[in-house]
């Protein structure tokens, strides 16, 4: 019985190291649907970090088709700059060209899933801030 005991203990222990091993693999198979991004132009960046949070804010061009597109080029331009920037939180304000003052959306994603704050409890954060994009 304790030889059972001890091996069901090493099994859950090597099943727990495996899982954490796969978690990030897995994260990115369950990444949202970007096959309607279109590319996208880097307008400016902003650091909004706080002791323990990296955080960036992107204001992010494009001459994007659809609501749809909009939606997936925002999530697109997050996932891209967070793995280069390694933020922890990514927020893209995106406009049609460069010097639009108004929005078309604002898409925040945060990789560990704790906003924006680090307590906070959401990942993806999705703003459609034109009538178009409703």
């Amino acid at each position: 019985m304790k030889v059972l005991k001890s091996l069901v203990i090493v099994f859950l222990g090597l099943a727990g190291i495996y899982m954490f091993l796969l978690e990030p693999a897995f994260d990115k198979v369950m990444l949202p649907n970007t096959s309607e991004a279109v590319s996208y132009q880097v307008v400016s960046m902003n650091d909004f970090s706080f002791p323990g949070r990296k955080r960036t804010e992107w204001i992010v061009a494009a001459d994007v088709p659809s609501p749809e597109a909009i939606k997936q080029t925002a999530t697109k331009a997050a996932i891209d700059l967070q793995e280069k920037d390694h933020a922890q939180v990514v927020s893209i304000f995106l406009v049609r060209k460069p010097g639009d003052q108004d929005g078309l959306a604002r898409m925040s994603y945060a990789v560990d899933g704790k906003g924006n704050s680090g307590e906070d409890n959401w990942k993806w954060n999705w703003l459609p801030l034109h009538e178009s994009v409703r």
